[in-house]
């Protein structure tokens, strides 16, 4: 007999210390924790009438977030620039960065060119 609505939501409220605690300790932000557990409840509620038992909605949950979890963590690592880089644009006030003196020139350049590399081939 699958559980309803108010009994799936009850059961993720309960569980919300532990779960958002996942979630937490693989984000590193608070604030994304809870939106990643906020996502999982709605996700929950439209998958509702598949759960049998409150372990079920537990565990489904406690999966749901990790994924979900490091998703996120992925997409901000695509997103962010490396700190050579930023470092780099930052002194060179450029959109390339071009610092000053040799062994830094070379750093920054090779780091540049990295960062252009994984970004293409991960972005199209």
């Amino acid at each position: 007999m699958a559980l309803d609505r108010d009994t799936v939501v009850q059961v993720l409220l309960r569980e919300r210390l532990r779960i958002a605690a996942i979630a937490t300790a693989i984000v590193r932000d608070v604030h994304a924790a809870d939106d990643i557990f906020q996502q999982v409840v709605l996700a929950a509620l439209e998958h509702a009438d598949q759960f049998h038992d409150a372990h079920h909605v537990v565990a489904w949950a406690v999966k749901a977030v990790r994924h979900r979890a490091v998703d996120l963590t992925q997409r901000r690592r695509l997103l962010c620039l490396p700190d050579e880089v930023l470092d780099c644009s930052k002194r060179s006030g450029a959109t390339r960065p071009r610092p000053r003196g040799p062994t830094a020139s070379r750093r920054c350049t090779t780091a540049w060119a990295s960062w252009r590399r994984r970004r293409k081939t991960c972005c199209g």
